[in-house]
């Protein structure tokens, strides 16, 4: 990950643009999320650390309970827009997913926009 972000300030200090350091930062930030995969592993995971059931999330974003359940268990990927519904849910309570490599789920309370 250093490597990646040295190259690409790197690339960012030989090239034309003039862009400042939050500009580049939001650049790098809107790359990462095109590249992200969410995946089942980052769902269950994200529901244990707020300790919500599947109802309970299901009712919160706004989809279906089978749907979740199936994603879940990796046994059907939901169409993009129920994802993004999904992760909407989980990011307003607080949780930030990571793909490095392998799927993460940090919780940060502080950012929780519900109670």
């Amino acid at each position: 990950m250093a490597r990646t972000v040295l190259i690409t300030v790197r690339a960012y200090q030989l090239s034309n643009e003039t862009m400042s350091k939050a500009q580049l930062l939001q650049k790098m930030s809107d790359v990462n999320k095109k590249n992200f995969v969410f995946t089942p592993a980052h769902c269950r995971s994200a529901r244990g650390l707020l300790d919500l059931t599947q109802r309970q999330l299901a009712d919160a974003a706004g989809v279906s309970l089978e749907s979740l359940r199936l994603f879940e268990k990796n046994e059907r990927r939901p169409h993009e827009s129920t994802l993004a519904r999904v992760m909407d849910a989980f990011e307003r309570r607080g949780i930030e997913f990571l793909n490095g490599g392998s799927p993460g789920v940090r919780l940060h309370p502080e950012r929780s926009m519900v109670q």
